[in-house]
């Protein structure tokens, strides 16, 4: 669990791109992934759901990244 934690906290300001899987229903907030398949939770656009899409992210904790801004530049 260690490991996670600093692999997570590693990315924290650093972009990365993650596949938008769906709502978290009663959260008003975006669900996605990374490479790692490590959770990303966000505040966005329904839109985005199936989409590839680059993020900056803000902070972590051993499970899980979050952002406060979604941070678009491109999608694939």
């Amino acid at each position: 669990m260690f490991h996670q934690r600093e692999k997570n906290k590693s990315l924290e300001s650093k972009y990365i791109d993650v596949l938008v899987e769906n709502e978290i229903k009663g959260q008003n907030k975006l669900f996605a992934r990374n490479d790692y398949m490590t959770s990303v939770i966000f505040d966005g656009s329904k839109n985005l759901i199936g989409k590839v899409v680059p993020v900056k992210i803000k902070n972590s904790n051993q499970n899980s990244l979050f952002l406060s801004l979604i941070h678009i530049w491109r999608c694939r």
